[in-house]
């Protein structure tokens, strides 16, 4: 009876160990699962932000192409300019620009 007794004893301890070292793995898969998780948010919040940067910089590129026709508009009714010389000084609208 007694051993028995220290059987059932070293599988209920065995037990234990497995049911401890189970619930370890599955905690640790909780900690990995929610660290990909902030990864994959991070991701996202960065590619948003680099899609935001590139569409102010092509924003920036059309504005600038709209400035320099405007220039050339205005250089082609204004006698003695020469070629490729700024009509305008678009100069304080960039530096206002470049502030907001």
């Amino acid at each position: 009876m007694s051993r028995l007794e220290s059987l059932e004893d070293e599988e209920e301890a065995k037990l234990r160990v497995d049911e401890e070292i189970a619930e370890a793995a599955l905690r640790r898969a909780r900690e990995t699962r929610e660290k990909l998780q902030r990864l994959k948010r991070q991701k996202k919040l960065l590619r948003q932000k680099e899609q935001q940067m590139f569409d102010m910089g092509m924003s920036s590129i059309e504005e600038l192409e709209q400035l320099e026709a405007l220039n050339q508009e205005v250089a082609s009714v204004v006698p003695d300019v020469s070629s490729g010389t700024a009509v305008v000084d678009w100069s304080s609208l960039w530096s206002e620009s470049s502030h907001a």
